[in-house]
């Protein structure tokens, strides 16, 4: 298994086993497996969901039941309010309208598509927002 360097918030560190310390990594940062941040990060998405999602059923993948996989019919629930159908900005009704298929892992709390939609696309919503990317883009990853 890879080993990574991993940041949590401070109150989360408290019973972690440290593994063997890398010399190049600096004193003070802990150095956690990959399947402590996978539990840390998992009980934080079911907390979010807990205040944040009005069904308590599990949704399904590949005949199985996860808790971080939201019931078919809830997965606009894991998006930020402003972007969910009867807002303006709606991202729903743009992907409908623009013929863009859904992801089918969309109703994953889990997944990086509904975590991108959540970070990128309510910049689409007003004209600063728009400017405000585009030059974000410009200079920071087209180099301009």
């Amino acid at each position: 298994m890879a080993r990574r360097i991993i940041h949590p918030p401070q109150a989360c560190l408290g019973s972690q086993v440290l593994l063997q310390r890398d010399p190049l990594v600096p004193s003070g940062v802990p150095v956690i497996n990959d399947n402590y941040f996978d539990r840390w990060i998992t009980q934080h998405q079911m907390a979010w969901r807990t205040a944040n999602v009005t069904s308590r059923e599990w949704g399904h993948r590949g005949g199985r039941q996860y808790p971080w996989l939201l019931a078919q019919g809830f997965w606009e629930e894991g998006l930020w309010p402003r972007i969910r159908t009867g807002s303006d900005n709606a991202l729903r009704a743009y992907t409908e309208s623009a013929g863009v298929q859904r992801h089918a892992g969309v109703h994953n709390i889990k997944i990086s598509c509904v975590l991108c939609a959540n970070l990128y696309f309510p910049f689409r919503g007003s004209a600063d927002g728009k400017a405000l990317f585009a030059s974000l883009l410009k200079h920071r990853v087209a180099g301009g």
